[in-house]
């Protein structure tokens, strides 16, 4: 034990000498990269060895104490034996203590060196994020020209060496990619490649053929899997009962009518704040999109040049362009139309209120709930529904003025009434709403009675007018008609038709001679109607 002692602390001795010796080259070895590890490893050999000479010296001491403490009560000669033993315990423990001496120093150096708790370790983590802040001020600075020449020599030679630094990796990524291609158009990674595929198709085969074989054993009636498939199915399905349950009551607390036990209600204000805010999001969001299409479809439809650009190489592709925004703006168009009808249904207008408002007048609306709607003016989408409305439901009266307005304060609208008068077949309810009249109306020529009374006069001088028309068109189209060959007022027409208006006119009267003077129409004439066709016989 004194001889392995001896040489232990000699070695010792001698290492620490030789560690000393070789610390330049250790800090040398700490600068330079990839190097660290041999300035780590000196660094920790060296405390080890620091170690343990200290240690040496508490456990010799102390064992000398307690030997001495002993000795001095003995009283028989085990005891004794004993203290002597005790004495020279240490020096058979010393080359236990380099161990020991190591692994206390590296807990130790874990403490202090912790990256969380440690003193050392976090205040280098601080200096370290502090310099490359620095650094990358620097880089910055040097990168925008902003360096000056003397001051910041440093700086510059700095960003040179990191992008030289960055030249040197992209040169290895480069060729390393080109490695990689050569190796991937390599016969033997063909090879590999094969095989590996193989491999996995095997290992897929052998994975479908163990699921064929437990899924026949699930099918075998003889089989004791059946139990565990239906306790899973089971559970499966008890879990989903439990998550409608949870959806329903979570969906139930949205409404103000929700029950009393809904195990959500504490929640239930701030939930439907929250729901009533996402709807306006969407509401918004939507309503933004939807104006987006229109605007860019507006654009469209207004630049040729935007069409092009649209359409691109695709032939006709301005003309596609072009068909489709107009199709995207009539979609878009007819889909606020078909809101505004929804709101006019929901009011529940009358006859009355629907006409009003298609004129323009400020109506008040109330639905079942009593809720009260306000339709203005300039609520152009609701106008334009409730034209519609009228054009295929009113009255003749109501249509007439309608259309008698289609080219002054209605001219907005001019392209939805002269579609109606084509779409519900006005002509069968007055002869003059036919081809001329609804080309006047989307043109917006017919701005008043008097424009129309042109279209009733040039339809009795083309001589149009059937005892058929007569017999089914409305009373007041037929009051029109009247009116306008007692008049005979040839302003408008052309001259043929001019020249041939008194003769028309004698067609007409003898078509509604022939309709009164019919029995099986006589008795289903209505008395209105039989009054103007009395008196149309009677014009001069």
């Amino acid at each position: 034990s004194v001889v392995v002692a001896l040489v232990i602390l000699a070695a010792r001795q001698a290492i620490i000498t030789v560690l000393i010796v070789i610390s330049p080259l250790a800090f040398v070895a700490f600068l330079l990269p990839n190097t660290e590890k041999w300035f780590e490893k000196w660094r920790g050999l060296s405390m080890t060895m620091l170690m343990v000479f200290p240690m040496f010296s508490l456990l010799f001491g102390g064992s000398q104490l307690a030997s001495f403490i002993i000795l001095q009560n003995a009283d028989q000669l085990t005891v004794i034996l004993l203290a002597l033993f005790i004495q020279v315990a240490p020096l058979a423990l010393t080359p236990f203590l380099l161990q020991f001496s190591g692994s206390l120093l590296g807990r130790f150096a874990g403490m202090i060196n912790n990256p969380k708790k440690g003193v050392l370790d976090r205040t280098s983590n601080w200096a370290k994020d502090r310099a490359e802040v620095r650094r990358a001020q620097a880089m910055e600075r040097v990168s925008k020209g902003n360096a000056e020449r003397k001051r910041d020599f440093a700086k510059r030679s700095a960003f040179k060496r990191e992008k030289g630094r960055l030249d040197r990796e992209a040169w290895k990524k480069r060729g390393d990619s080109y490695l990689s291609a050569s190796w991937h158009n390599d016969s033997r990674y063909a090879d590999h490649h094969d095989a590996l595929g193989e491999a996995e198709l095997r290992e897929k085969a052998g994975e479908a053929q163990a699921n064929l074989h437990h899924a026949q054993r699930k099918a075998n009636p003889n089989s004791n899997l059946h139990k565990y498939v239906a306790t899973q199915r089971q559970s499966d399905e008890a879990t989903k009962v439990l998550e409608s349950r949870e959806n329903a009551a979570w969906e139930e607390m949205k409404s103000r009518n929700m029950t009393t036990d809904n195990v959500y209600r504490d929640f239930a204000k701030g939930v439907r704040d929250v729901a009533e805010q996402q709807r306006i999001a969407d509401g918004r969001l939507a309503a933004a999109q939807s104006m987006q299409k229109i605007e860019h479809a507006n654009d469209l439809i207004k630049s040729e040049a935007l069409q092009a650009a649209v359409g691109g190489i695709a032939d006709h592709g301005s003309q596609r362009a072009l068909a489709v925004a107009v199709s995207e703006y009539r979609k878009d168009y007819g889909d606020r139309i078909n809101e505004a009808n929804a709101i006019l249904k929901h009011y529940n207008l009358s006859g009355t209120d629907r006409q009003k408002h298609a004129l323009g007048e400020e109506v008040y609306v109330y639905d079942d709930n009593n809720n009260m709607k306000t339709l203005h003016k300039d609520s152009l989408f609701t106008r334009e529904a409730a034209i519609e409305t009228q054009m295929a439901t009113g009255t003749y009266d109501q249509i007439e003025e309608i259309v008698v307005r289609s080219g002054g304060e209605l001219e907005k609208f001019k392209t939805t009434i002269s579609a109606a008068i084509a779409e519900n077949r006005l002509g069968s309810k007055a002869i003059f709403l036919g081809g001329k009249t609804i080309d006047d109306t989307s043109q917006g020529k017919i701005t008043d009675l008097g424009q129309l009374m042109v279209a009733v006069t040039s339809t009795i001088a083309k001589g149009k007018i059937s005892a058929n028309d007569l017999q089914t068109n409305d009373s007041k189209a037929l009051e029109r008609i009247f009116q306008a060959a007692k008049a005979k007022d040839t302003t408008g027409l052309t001259a043929s038709e001019a020249a041939d208006l008194d003769a028309s006119i004698q067609a007409l009267k003898k078509s509604a001679d022939s309709v009164l003077k019919n029995p099986n129409v006589g008795r289903d004439l209505k008395e209105n109607s039989r009054k103007v066709l009395e008196q149309i016989i009677k014009l001069p």
